[in-house]
């Protein structure tokens, strides 16, 4: 999960283990290309998604839903004209429709690690691990494999 102060306050974390960034999905027909493109018009989140404070300074209109499969179907019956939100849920839910596309620069960063409840000892075994695969080479096939593009270099801090 991505990584925040209000997070850390809760919870845990590994070192970061992936960087993603906010942008948006749209019908592959439309004339967005960021999400400063969507001013006024209805854009879909979950609630309580990081990505809403970005949608509303952007002036859109938040559609705000359980789900983020409610958003692709709110995109694909005209309800919505984007979701916005982090690249890797955003690259998902492009998979499913073909009508669909990502676009536009990243407007946030956003680290992600392993979320872990308060257990010191575990985090510093989760990091050993990690590093362990970042030295290995084991991150970076893992990341070609699944990702289908090398590991950028920033994925490699600890």
């Amino acid at each position: 999960m991505m990584i925040t102060c209000g997070r850390l306050k809760r919870e845990d974390f590994s070192s970061v283990c992936f960087d993603e960034h906010q942008r948006v999905l749209v019908l592959r027909n439309s004339k967005a290309h960021s999400l400063a493109d969507l001013r006024g018009q209805k854009v879909c989140s979950t609630s309580g998604a990081t990505s809403i404070a970005k949608i509303v300074a952007a002036n859109a209109i938040l559609v705000p839903v359980t789900y983020w499969t409610d958003c692709l179907m709110l995109l694909q019956q005209g309800d919505v004209a984007a979701i916005s939100t982090d690249d890797c849920i955003l690259k998902g839910l492009e998979s499913l429709d073909p009508r669909t596309e990502l676009r536009g620069a990243p407007v946030t960063n956003e680290p992600y690690g392993l979320a872990i409840n308060n257990h010191p000892d575990f985090v510093a075994s989760v990091n050993a691990v990690l590093e362990q695969l970042r030295t290995d080479g084991q991150w970076s096939a893992s990341y070609a494999h699944w990702i289908g593009t090398p590991a950028p270099a920033e994925e490699y801090r600890s």
